[in-house]
């Protein structure tokens, strides 16, 4: 909408699982196919970028495709993440 400003990042990584989209921005929380696959993380990163974006009290929207992609790692899916964020009024 014009009350609001968007922007979305993509990337290809493991697979978010559906029952996994509501649990990704908790503090610590590693997707199942990031921990199977043993790769590195600590899980704050997507914590932090909720907490900034909630703070200008925007939101953080997660899309996951549906066409797999196999890497060297093994089987990824592109997934997208919207951040909508209201515009501010200009005070002067």
């Amino acid at each position: 909408s014009s009350s609001t400003i968007a922007f979305a990042v993509s990337t290809i990584g493991p697979a978010v699982k559906p029952h996994e989209l509501q649990k990704i921005c908790e503090r610590c929380y590693r997707g199942e196919e990031t921990r199977d696959r043993g790769d590195s993380g600590s899980g704050l990163g997507l914590f932090l970028c909720k907490r900034i974006v909630s703070s200008f009290n925007g939101t953080i929207e997660v899309a996951v495709g549906e066409r797999e992609i196999m890497t060297g790692k093994g089987s990824c899916r592109d997934t997208s993440f919207t951040v909508r964020l209201p515009k501010s009024r200009s005070t002067t």
